[in-house]
């Protein structure tokens, strides 16, 4: 028997809930602080998991539930299958049981840290925040009407030096320009993630944590933004997402007209790996749906 269907249910305290209507419908937005998790949940399925107290069967919460709601769309047959999914999203917990994680053994833990771990390096909130009202507007109407048009112009000064960009390109992935290409890159994903966070920020979320995340053991920096699915706009949310990309094609348009205008060809090189990393590769490792 499932802990489920054998022990009462409890919704979890400490979870910050916020409601919101979409096209009409009432949603509940649940927020895990601590492991930086969000579930979307409809009113129907939000009232029977409010009503799992810790001492209530599944029945007797259910019954709760719908005296709750007029036209109450879930069937009795439906408790035990919604409990178990509350209790595997960690929405609900069995009172006086151990945290998931905790429960795991040491060689369950060992392999998952092999696959996925983090090194944090504590919140840049106070940063992100001092920097909204500098950076902020970069994302207003205006500023992204100019971006667009120095990124057109931009595109056409490249295309017009169109042979000899390309033949700067080529001896970008030179083996002795390899350390310039991670300087390049150490500086275009500083920025990314500013890009983000500065969103975040802008548009009235916090960033939790920032750090390096390794993936099979490949690094990729990053910064807790969750807190913007609590945003009721999913534009602002779109733009959080976004933002990363934005600040990386940003450089590469200033990079660009450095370009132009520069004849030293340490600059030039320098600029051609910005432009090279934060247009074709950025955009293809972003745009990965698996990503």
């Amino acid at each position: 028997m499932t802990p489920a269907a054998s022990r009462p249910l409890r919704f979890r305290r400490e979870l910050r809930v916020t409601p919101r209507v979409v096209g009409g419908e009432r949603e509940y937005l649940i927020e895990d602080r601590a492991a930086g998790r969000f579930h979307l949940l409809g009113a129907a399925e939000y009232l029977f998991a409010a009503s799992l107290n810790g001492q209530r069967s599944l029945p007797e919460a259910f019954e709760a539930a719908r005296e709750k709601m007029d036209d109450f769309p879930l069937q009795p047959a439906d408790a035990t299958a919604l409990a178990r999914w509350l209790l595997a999203a960690q929405i609900v917990e069995v009172p006086g049981s151990r945290p998931r994680d905790e429960a795991k053994s040491p060689l369950g833990k060992w392999a998952g840290s092999l696959l996925y771990f983090r090194i944090t390096f504590g919140s840049p909130d106070k940063i992100a925040k001092s920097l909204a009202p500098w950076l902020g507007w970069l994302f207003t109407a205006p500023a992204l009407f100019v971006a667009a048009l120095a990124g057109l112009i931009a595109a056409v000064m490249i295309t017009l030096e169109g042979r000899t960009f390309a033949a700067s390109v080529s001896g970008v992935f030179a083996p002795d320009h390899h350390w310039r290409m991670l300087m390049a890159w150490l500086v275009l994903k500083s920025v990314h993630e500013l890009g983000h966070a500065v969103a975040c920020r802008r548009f009235g979320g916090e960033v939790r944590d920032c750090g390096i995340a390794f993936f099979f053991l490949a690094p990729a920096p990053y910064v807790d933004v969750t807190s913007c699915w609590r945003f009721p706009s999913k534009w602002d949310r779109i733009a959080v997402a976004l933002a990363g990309m934005y600040f990386e094609l940003i450089v590469a348009i200033v990079a660009a007209f450095v370009w132009i205008a520069q004849d030293d060809l340490l600059t030039r090189q320098a600029c051609v790996q910005l432009i090279s990393l934060a247009t074709v590769s950025t955009i293809l490792f972003n745009g990965k749906p698996l990503l």
